[in-house]
């Protein structure tokens, strides 16, 4: 996996679902995102919180863990414009809390093409 965009780890966390790191973006003076990237291997060590990534560098391995029918390679990648008062987000919110994650999920084609071509 590499790092979509120039960023700063802001958080980094190993759990039964993987590593889940944290990136926090300038997209433009003024405007921050964030890139949340879970399920990586865990065998492959975390950058430390506030390590500058290039955009294209290497982030680890895609993982195996997670809630998956069955163990295969994969990630759950999200943009989003903050984080909601947590360090590490989940990629799995309970339905009741949809609405809250929706409201800071950003268009992913900020990522894929330039700025003025999105609409």
């Amino acid at each position: 996996m590499r790092a979509p965009l120039t960023g700063v780890v802001h958080a980094a966390q190993t759990a039964d679902e993987g590593l889940t790191l944290v990136l926090r973006q300038e997209l433009e003076p003024g405007l921050a995102a964030y890139t949340v990237i879970a399920h990586l291997d865990p065998a492959v060590p975390a950058p430390a919180p506030g390590t500058v990534i290039a955009a294209g560098a290497a982030l680890g391995r895609i993982g195996r863990q997670g809630s998956t029918a069955l163990p295969l390679p994969h990630l759950r990648v999200a943009l989003l414009s903050g984080l909601l008062g947590t360090e590490v987000p989940t990629l799995r919110a309970p339905a009741s809390q949809a609405h809250l994650w929706r409201s800071v999920a950003l268009n992913p084609a900020i990522v894929l093409q330039p700025l003025d071509a999105v609409p």
